[in-house]
């Protein structure tokens, strides 16, 4: 019997520093997480698919919101975790994301778009990339309304420009 409990003890011994390995992986992994999260410079969310009796998405529930994602949103980072999506972004369907996002977790092809989002008072062009993220997606998000102004002002002035030149040379032509 001491023979046995002393078998017992030690793989007792041997799990408990099993386990102590795992929690420390584990801590070690989280921390990385939060790193990276809290140190991006784009949004950064991921979602968990909300299904209805017959299995199809009927909506997705937020899981994780790093500090950009909520300061775009406008929203706190404790605001926007466990609340549904379409609950609180109705206008993501008008966009096309909300049937993006269903394809991505059906399909496991990544999204990757830049489009214009107009939501109460957020206002503007985001490229937005979504991967499928076991039963759900991982969105990340930036605004790209400063670079998207610019191209839209530059190719104006291209046009602007090009017909400025051609009138130019009609004249050219004709005189």
């Amino acid at each position: 019997i001491r023979h046995q409990l002393q078998e017992q003890n030690l793989q007792l011994q041997q799990e408990i520093r099993h386990r102590k390995e795992a929690e420390k992986i584990l801590w070690q992994s989280r921390a990385l997480l939060a790193s990276v999260l809290n140190s991006s410079l784009d949004g950064i969310m991921a979602f968990q698919s909300l299904r209805d009796g017959e299995g199809a998405i009927i909506d997705f529930q937020c899981l994780v919101a790093n500090p950009v994602a909520a300061r775009t949103l406008k929203r706190a980072t404790n605001d926007l975790i466990g609340k549904s999506l379409l609950r609180h972004f109705p206008d993501i369907q008008e966009v096309g994301l909300f049937d993006a996002y269903i394809s991505v977790v059906e399909t496991g092809e990544i999204m990757d778009k830049e489009l214009y989002f107009d939501h109460e008072n957020i206002r503007g062009w985001f490229h937005v990339v979504a991967v499928k993220l076991g039963d759900g997606i991982a969105v990340t998000f930036r605004n790209t309304t400063e670079r998207k102004t610019m191209e839209l002002t530059l190719a104006r002035q291209a046009n602007l420009d090009g017909l400025t030149g051609l009138a130019n040379r009609r004249c050219l032509d004709e005189c």
